[in-house]
């Protein structure tokens, strides 16, 4: 008698709950570039997904309309109509390179808006089910998905878009030339050696330098230069997440530079002269990283710069430098 009396208890309970359910009219997902198995079986789970959501009851457009289709404000709107429910809704699976896009839309019949609209992205293809299931939990609780997230039910998309949020931090050797403007003694070509060291996160990074740059001949190039780089700073924007991507940067610094020149007086006799100093550097240009994502990155720097410190011998050194660097580093939590 007691048995009978708890399983009399559970069935009034669990029709309640689905009778508390709204109905809505689910209608198969649209799909682009993908083939009919996957819509199918992307539709069924969403619909169980739904249904263990326990706000809205799904009922498949087949179920009250026959072969249907339809992903549409307009026709969704109509075909709830028709099948006397107030609310529809709609999904789509897009493929997109390697990615898979999946969008969902809860509409209201009686107004013609969307009250709710969500999206996520897989990798692959067996991530579709937790995805799936996210949107399901979402369009339930009338949140967006980043928000539901739970443990286990994160998707390979997140995973990495939360692994590129980690700062990168990696290290080596630039090396490469300057080539003044005439304005360090006359010197034509300094060859550079820096020690370069970079915080990357995914679309930004952060690198500072210290070192070395000299070159010229009093006899020959008529100047002779040294440049000691104490630090530069610089900030840097990536034009993309992916592991080969241009960007553009700028920074300051502050330099040691000592300019000599050679000038010639009268013919045969020549005059030499120096000067010194350090003052703050202004920095700006561009270039390519290669292999971003991996532990070692090869990128190339296209720089313009100039010293605010005024030389006797050509006056504020400036220039532009050419460097490449083959760096290694590791993840920082």
């Amino acid at each position: 008698m007691r048995r009978m009396l708890v399983i009399l208890i559970v069935i009034v309970l669990a029709s309640g709950a689905l009778s508390a359910s709204e109905k809505a009219l689910l209608f198969r997902f649209k799909g682009i570039g993908v083939d009919e198995e996957l819509i199918d079986a992307v539709t069924l789970i969403f619909q169980g997904a739904l249904e263990q959501g326990g706000k809205y009851l799904p009922v498949t457009a087949y179920e009250v309309l026959g072969d249907v289709e339809c992903c549409e404000v307009s026709c969704a709107v109509i075909l709830a109509r028709e099948a006397g429910l107030e609310k529809a809704i709609t999904g789509s699976l897009t493929r997109l390179g390697g990615k898979i896009i999946t969008q969902v839309q809860l509409i209201d019949a009686d107004t013609e808006e969307i009250v709710f609209s969500d999206d996520g992205v897989s990798l692959t293809e067996d991530d579709l089910d937790v995805v799936l299931k996210r949107l399901a939990t979402s369009l339930t609780k009338g949140k967006k998905m980043e928000s539901t997230a739970e443990v286990g039910m994160i998707t390979e998309q997140e995973f990495e878009e939360v692994r590129r949020r980690e700062s990168y931090f990696s290290k080596g050797l630039r090396v490469g030339y300057l080539w003044p403007f005439s304005s360090m003694g006359g010197a034509e070509r300094l060859l550079v050696l820096d020690f370069a060291y970079q915080y990357d996160t995914r679309d930004f990074f952060l690198s500072g330098r210290s070192g070395l740059r000299w070159g010229g001949d009093l006899d020959e190039d008529h100047g002779r230069a040294v440049d000691v780089v104490l630090l530069d700073a610089k900030i840097g924007r990536y034009f993309n997440g992916g592991d080969f991507s241009p960007f553009v940067s700028a920074g300051i610094g502050i330099h040691w530079v000592k300019a000599e020149e050679r000038i010639e007086v009268e013919r045969g006799r020549f005059e030499e002269n120096e000067d010194s100093g350090t003052g703050l550097a202004l920095i700006a240009g561009g270039g390519f990283t290669a292999f971003k994502t991996y532990n070692f990155q090869f990128q190339l720097d296209i720089d313009y710069f100039i010293i605010l410190e005024k030389l006797d011998v050509g006056g504020y050194p400036k220039g532009i430098i050419f460097t490449f660097c083959i760096r290694k580093g590791q993840k920082r939590d």
